[in-house]
């Protein structure tokens, strides 16, 4: 797009408005557009990010978006070998059901010429890119930290609203019984709490 354009000089090089896509297809039900930012994986969430991407994720998956994919007949084709090797992976191990997609999906012209010339790597990928156990033991893995990750966030701040309350009713003159009385905590760790000798 810019080989003719003076790089190092100093007007502006124009150039067409990017558009950033994502195709999806797995199992999830998910719409057939699902616009994304890139704003919303960040740890801190700002108003006016520095950095801003947006893209579009496109379900291919089954019969979604079906005009796309009667336009780009490699588009569909891979939709198809996808869900004939998530199919077939129900049934038999994944290295086997790789081999039968493949074999079916030369039979029926479906990436017919790429299976045929990159089998071997066609396979690899197949098998080694998806590992099913692996992304099951990884979701687990992910919910298990948000649940803790909250539950932290959920005591930091019970307990921190606790220790508030400690030392606002001790500033106000409570005595040491008094003040395990209303926060239920035991008179020791309460003079803990206020750095008194026990």
């Amino acid at each position: 797009m810019t080989r003719n354009e003076n790089l190092y000089g100093t007007k502006v090089v124009q150039i067409p408005p990017p558009e950033f896509v994502i195709f999806y297809n797995g199992e999830k039900d998910m719409p057939e557009e699902t616009p994304l930012k890139l704003s919303d994986m960040y740890r801190l969430k700002v108003e006016d990010p520095k950095l801003q991407l947006e893209a579009v994720m496109l379900n291919i998956s089954g019969s979604n978006n079906s005009r796309l994919k009667e336009a780009c007949r490699t588009l569909k084709d891979y939709a198809v070998y996808t869900d004939k090797i998530r199919l077939y992976s129900k049934e038999q191990p994944l290295a086997e059901a790789v081999e039968r997609a493949i074999d079916e999906c030369i039979t029926e012209d479906v990436l017919k010429d790429f299976l045929t010339k990159h089998r071997a790597e066609a396979k690899a990928m197949s098998i080694f890119e998806y590992d099913q156990e692996k992304h099951i033991r990884q979701e687990r893995e992910d919910a298990w930290e948000e649940g803790r990750v909250s539950g932290l966030k959920e005591g930091q701040d019970s307990g921190l609203k606790l220790a508030e309350t400690i030392f606002r009713l001790f500033r106000e003159g409570k005595t040491t019984e008094e003040i395990s009385a209303s926060s239920g905590l035991p008179a020791e760790q309460i003079k803990e709490l206020l750095g008194q000798k026990k």
